[in-house]
């Protein structure tokens, strides 16, 4: 192939994504500002989650879960509970529920019960098609907001990567 083809070749691409942006950036729609739909096509439960240190809420006893320093140093999840035997993780707090970041694994990876109000559901650390990165399931969910009464016992390796409040 001639070299001037191939260069020819090579700018078509960088050239039609220059001319993208410089039509996007013309928009007559364009906005300043962003607001938030009141109208969601999936719904919007989770719009107002947030993520928390369990050890920040009220009443927080760790038990058995050993404290770390998060997960490879992300910003976002900066803290992180390991399962280290048999006595479960309390708190008390205000919402409509809580989403639960985990280590997850093909194999080798344990389950937890968190039991909110007296209702527990099971999560477990073992998914396919993983490799020890985070993974999030929903813990417990209410329709309005109240007093969440937050027991998390477990079995096996298992760690909580970061706890998201549903406000």
């Amino acid at each position: 192939m001639n070299i001037e083809v191939h260069k020819t070749l090579q700018a078509i691409p960088a050239e039609n994504t220059v001319y993208y942006v410089r039509q996007a950036l013309k928009s007559e729609n364009q906005s300043a500002s962003y607001t938030q739909p009141t109208k969601y096509v999936y719904g919007a439960e989770y719009a107002n989650c947030v993520n928390v240190d369990p050890k920040n809420l009220t009443n927080f006893n760790a038990g058995s879960w050993k404290s770390g320093g998060g997960y490879n140093n992300n910003p976002g999840l900066n803290y992180s509970y390991t399962l280290n035997g048999g006595s479960p993780m309390t708190f008390k707090t205000e919402g409509k529920g809580l989403i639960i970041v985990f280590k997850a694994n093909s194999s080798g990876m344990g389950s937890i019960d968190v039991t909110i109000n007296g209702k527990t559901t099971k999560v477990n650390g073992n998914k396919q098609y993983t490799w020890g990165g985070p993974d999030a399931e929903l813990g417990y969910y209410q329709e309005t907001s109240g007093e969440l009464n937050v027991s998390i016992s477990g079995s096996g390796s298992f760690t909580i990567c970061g706890i998201g409040l549903v406000k």
